[in-house]
């Protein structure tokens, strides 16, 4: 079962992680357990929500693998975000 926003929030913070901190960009669009945000650079950033342990971790290429490559667009992102939540 997919989870809700804010049962990933409660989650994450409950094994002591801090990706929902005050200062940390805010999720801008959620695609099952995919969440995009905004980075440093300006450009957009896809994370996965692993339920099993409550982590959030890097996911930002099409072929999930870890990655530093930003996307340019929100559009971009959330259709890679959207397209690795079908499997």
């Amino acid at each position: 079962m997919v989870k809700t926003l804010s049962q990933i929030r409660r989650h994450n913070k409950s094994v002591g992680q801090h990706f929902f901190d005050t200062g940390n960009y805010p999720v801008l669009a959620k695609k099952g357990d995919y969440l995009v945000t905004k980075g440093m650079s300006g450009k957009f950033i896809i994370y996965k929500y692993n339920p099993a342990d409550g982590h959030i971790n890097l996911v930002d290429n099409e072929s999930g693998e870890y990655s530093w490559q930003p996307y340019e667009t929100k559009a971009e992102a959330i259709r890679i975000a959207s397209k690795l939540a079908r499997g």
